[in-house]
């Protein structure tokens, strides 16, 4: 890692500095590194051991931020095993990652990137007139300070609070014990729901293991440090699965406890601040995917800051285009919670499952593609490296919009077919293809979005934009400020 610069009148000063070394902020830091930033990146190495399973589209997406140090350490892929409302599945799979041995990869492919990686605590945050100064130390005794122009919050939930205006859903604490199993095993994770709560376990192939209890925390519901490790073991009694997964085992150390309700920042970003990651928003572990949707809007990150620094007349677009993709992405997750709480219903007068199954509201997760009719709307979207505004069309399960498939702009290709003869889908995309310099491919990918969503339709071999839906689509547009 880089060497910690020491404190001085003059401390040495970067375009963006990124708090947090977890997966949000080095996906952040290195798509800012792309854009041409200087960045420095502080997190503290994690001072204790930490298993969680890691999902496939979360590999996915730390894999086209090019974080693949990381990757290259991630433990062994498992299937899950569910046991849910009185029925046991193993459809889901996830990889077991050593948070310690993970993280440590994301800081060298954040240094890989160029950016200055400091390992150290953080002790001040200020902000000043040029900018943001930070101060904190390193080891026992090494003291830092460093300035930015631009400060990205992502040191989880950690994160000091997001100000006024945001949500928060039941609150819920991860109950973590690591146990010495009898004989090793081969690696697998396992789920369970009982009366007061659900849990998840974890052999790790090593003869050791973890054993994870969510409990209600808000209200008085879980009592003080001293308490949790009797709290912990009274629940474990109630588990008919834990009696076979921990059978002979013995505990490993206390009880830890980790905030794991669902969060909704207020403030989440400024001219010269943003938060992302789970100091944006976090979700309960249930909703699923929660790293995959950190690193997605990390991604997204770069674009909004680059904007605001190089184009501050459009920093009213920038916002929008941020603020909505998180919001409506925590509301989604949150629902998806809502509804995995609502398929247990063994237990539906607990409190634990009743304000789960309740929250945040009665709007569907998903709505049918068809439920009303496709829209044209200009709204603000990322292109090359900033924000601008552009046609999407915006439909009841894409609410932002979509004004791409790929690489594909959908109301230029809209645009072709409506003044070009029929012809065969392979003929039309390679035609398009042609003009507009888009490989036919992925021409034919976009069109078959547009079948998809009734907007085109084939005919007798041959594909045309439909003449109903996608003329009214075309002569109007509103001005929503979502995005796409």
């Amino acid at each position: 890692m880089t060497q910690v610069p020491q404190t001085s009148p003059t401390p040495p000063r970067h375009d963006v500095l990124v708090l947090g070394a977890g997966p949000a902020g080095v996906v952040a830091a290195r798509g800012l590194r792309a854009a041409g930033y200087s960045v420095a990146l502080v997190g503290a190495p994690r001072p204790f051991d930490a298993f969680e399973g890691l999902s496939e589209r979360a590999a996915e997406g730390l894999g086209s931020a090019g974080c693949h140090e990381a990757l290259g350490r991630l433990g062994a892929e498992v299937r899950r095993v569910a046991t849910w409302n009185g029925e046991t599945s193993d459809a889901n799979r996830e990889t077991l990652v050593d948070r310690q041995a993970f993280d440590a990869g994301l800081r060298r492919d954040a240094a890989a990137a160029g950016a200055t990686v400091l390992d150290g605590r953080i002790k001040r945050v200020e902000e000043t007139a040029e900018g943001w100064r930070v101060t904190g130390r390193a080891g026992e005794n090494q003291a830092f300070d460093i300035e930015a122009g631009f400060l990205v919050e992502a040191r989880g939930r950690a994160a000091p609070a997001g100000g006024a205006g945001g949500r928060r859903g039941p609150a819920t604490t991860a109950l973590i014990r690591r146990w010495r199993l009898p004989s090793g095993g081969a690696p697998r994770t396992a789920l369970a729901a009982f009366e007061s709560g659900w849990c998840w376990f974890a052999d790790l192939g090593t003869g050791e293991a973890l054993f994870q209890v969510m409990a209600a925390s808000g209200s008085g519901e879980l009592p003080a440090r001293p308490g949790l490790e009797v709290f912990y073991d009274d629940r474990l009694a109630t588990i008919p699965e834990a009696a076979v997964w921990l059978a002979e085992a013995a505990p490993l150390g206390g009880v830890q406890a980790r905030a794991a309700g669902p969060v909704l920042a207020g403030t989440l970003l400024g001219p010269t601040f943003a938060r992302v990651g789970d100091a944006a928003f976090a979700v309960d572990p249930l909703s699923g995917n929660g790293m995959f949707q950190a690193v997605a809007v990390a991604l997204a990150l770069p674009a909004v800051v680059n904007t605001l620094i190089r184009r501050p007349q459009d920093r009213a677009l920038a916002e929008s285009f941020y603020r909505e993709r998180v919001e409506q992405t925590f509301q989604r997750m949150c629902r998806v919670g809502r509804d995995f709480y609502r398929a247990e219903e063994r237990w539906p007068r607990h409190p634990f499952w009743r304000a789960r199954a309740a929250w945040p509201d009665e709007q569907a997760a998903h709505e049918p593609w068809d439920s009303e009719a496709p829209k044209l709307s200009a709204r603000p979207v990322s292109q090359d490296g900033f924000i601008v505004r552009q046609p999407v069309i915006v439909t009841p399960d894409h609410p932002r919009g979509v004004w791409r498939v790929g690489d594909v702009p959908l109301l230029p290709l809209m645009e072709f077919l409506a003044g070009d003869e029929s012809q065969s889908p392979a003929a039309a995309a390679a035609k398009f293809g042609a003009q507009a310099g888009y490989p036919a491919v992925s021409v034919e990918t976009a069109l078959s979005w547009l079948t998809h969503r009734g907007l085109a339709e084939r005919v007798g071999g041959t594909i045309r934009l439909h003449p109903a839906p996608a003329a009214q689509l075309l002569k109007r547009q509103d001005g929503g400020p979502a995005e796409a």
